[in-house]
């Protein structure tokens, strides 16, 4: 007897990690090849995942019912058994570090700390990509900052608060 694709749909979500909000809302971040994305579970974008896993699996669909089941108990999973954690949109602090999200294909992110920039993947945050965010340009290094000034309407007595 064939088991329940409820039941195939939780075991195909046995390796994403779930958690929740301090506002009690539950997320997924689904390892997607070399990189973590992170999705509401009640959005759209989670359900083609798992969607897109069962296909692969079964070369079929499960039925709407099945997938609500499994959502739900994933819902349950993230706010029962998962770790509270933020999520940030495009720009996040963590131990005295920012990450800038570059929302590029990747899911790469600028590290800044005092010590100056990188790219890094995986960072250690998580980041929420809604529709319409666009990939920022990767920074380059090697700049100057001054070159900025003839960009900007301000006088020279503002342009060392400005720097800051």
């Amino acid at each position: 007897m064939a088991r329940p694709t409820a039941s195939q749909l939780l075991e195909l979500g046995s390796d994403i990690e779930f958690f929740y909000t301090s506002d009690r809302d539950a997320f997924a971040s689904v390892n997607v090849g070399d990189h973590w994305e992170t999705f509401p579970i009640d959005g759209r974008d989670f359900a083609h995942v798992l969607l897109h896993r069962f296909y692969s699996f079964t070369s079929g669909a499960p039925s709407k019912q099945a997938l609500e089941d499994a959502i739900r108990v994933f819902t349950c999973r993230a706010l029962f058994e998962g770790t509270e954690q933020s999520v940030f949109l495009r720009i996040a602090e963590c131990d005295g570090k920012t990450y800038l999200d570059l929302a590029d294909p990747d899911w790469n992110a600028v590290e800044i700390s005092a010590g100056g920039w990188k790219i890094v993947a995986n960072p250690p945050v998580k980041f929420l990509r809604p529709r319409g965010m666009r990939p920022l340009p990767s920074p380059v290094a090697g700049g100057d900052v001054n070159q900025l000034r003839s960009f900007l309407n301000i006088t020279d007595q503002e342009w060392p608060l400005t720097l800051v």
